[in-house]
């Protein structure tokens, strides 16, 4: 299985799908008020093999609106069923956890829908079943419920697309994916963060694009370049390490 975006309105998905595509679009919605009841929705999908992948969105700003989507793309292995699990959260705080089991249908491409609802909130459901309009449900979902993707977010419409998530370091990889710029000069390439290069006195000594450049290169711990540690009585100076300061 693979997660083609990270809950968000695809430009290809609006076009049409291939006929031979096998994939389902999870469609994750609320009736809370966003930011200020829901301010970021998670997505976790568990494959029969047990393996997991997941996606965030923030919500609220600049960011995309509800609902937000999410493209799972089955290329091997046994078709379900898979376990999804949509988190809204506030503040970091979980508010609603949602539960869908389904199955990949060969050749087709899906809907999915998860709305995460007031009337859900401290609801308890048992193991297997997951609350939903009207109360607790079993969480698989039938064959039947998955509905026809069309390209829109409701059934109705195309969406709405944020841009080239694979080369737009604001929208890296899914819409408001922002790639972190400090101290940097970075860009976005296949829908990952890369940092291009650095200001003068900073460096990324960890290989990591999401913190940028991270590391001064003013401080005594990497003075100059990345692991230059001074000596207990050296002090880091323009020039790299000195005895008796700079």
């Amino acid at each position: 299985m693979v997660i083609r975006s990270l809950l968000a309105l695809v430009a290809a998905l609006a076009l049409g799908c291939s006929a031979s595509r096998t994939e389902v679009i999870v469609v994750a919605d609320s009736d809370l008020a966003v930011p200020g009841e829901l301010d970021e929705v998670r997505i976790e999908a568990v494959s029969p093999e047990g393996v997991m992948q997941s996606a965030t969105a923030t919500l609220g700003g600049a960011n995309p609106d509800l609902p937000r989507t999410l493209g799972l793309v089955h290329e091997g292995g046994a078709l379900g069923p898979f376990l999804v699990t949509a988190t809204g959260r506030r503040g970091g705080a979980t508010v609603l956890v949602r539960y869908a089991e389904f199955t990949f249908q060969p050749g087709r491409t899906l809907t999915l829908r998860i709305d995460l609802l007031r009337e859900c909130m401290g609801v308890s459901c048992t193991a297997s079943e997951t609350c939903a309009a009207g109360g607790c449900r079993s969480r698989t979902v039938a064959s039947s419920e998955l509905t026809e993707w069309n390209g829109g977010s409701d059934g109705s419409d195309g969406g709405a697309s944020c841009g080239d998530t694979n080369s737009d370091p604001t929208n890296c990889g899914a819409c408001g994916n922002v790639c972190d710029s400090t101290h940097a000069t970075v860009s976005c390439s296949g829908g990952s963060c890369v940092v291009d290069s650095c200001e003068t006195g900073f460096a990324d000594c960890n290989d990591d694009p999401d913190d940028a450049c991270e590391t001064d290169l003013t401080s005594d711990n990497d003075c100059g370049s990345c692991g230059n540690n001074c000596g207990r009585r050296e002090q880091c100076c323009p020039s790299g390490c000195q005895m008796g300061g700079c």
